[in-house]
């Protein structure tokens, strides 16, 4: 019986995958397992994305800053600063500048609780895959506990 052999058995389980049990005494945990896992993937990619986003707008706002400063600070030729003559620029300039800095220890303050979010999604989701894994071996566990079963019935009854 060369379709038998454990490398078929192998082989099959590689190509089509490992059959559920029947009956599953897990089989709600396991649907809420992966339920919770495809929202933990998505989780775990916006979080990805915000931190990247959060990366270029970064650069964004420094040129925004330089641009900024340009114009409401403009330099005479030797290099130093003119003195704006309009109070109203002045004070654009003034607010333009607190709101940068507010902005930029905002930034300081929750990249670090960004990149822990991160890192416990990514966590998260690691040991959702490994629990995922543990149902498929457990699967194939009770698949071979089946195959054995059959085969010890079939030679019981030869001798």
């Amino acid at each position: 019986m060369p379709f038998s052999s454990k490398v078929f058995r192998n082989l099959k389980d590689s190509i089509v995958g490992v059959k559920e049990q029947d009956e599953d005494p897990l089989k709600a945990t396991r649907l809420a397992v992966d339920a919770y896992s495809k929202d933990a993937k998505a989780l775990c990619q916006t979080l990805q994305a915000f931190a990247k986003a959060n990366d270029e707008l970064d650069g964004v706002r420094g040129d925004v800053v330089k641009t900024a400063k340009a114009f409401l600070l403009p330099m005479d030729q030797q290099g130093g600063l003119q003195v704006a003559s309009d109070p109203e620029l002045t004070k654009v300039g003034n607010l333009f500048s607190s709101e940068v800095d507010s902005i930029s220890h905002s930034k300081k303050d929750t990249r670090q609780l960004l990149d822990d979010a991160v890192s416990e999604a990514s966590a998260m989701q690691r040991r959702l895959d490994d629990l995922t894994t543990a149902f498929n071996e457990r699967d194939k566990a009770a698949e071979l506990m089946s195959h054995y079963k059959i085969k010890m019935q079939a030679l019981s009854e030869e001798h």
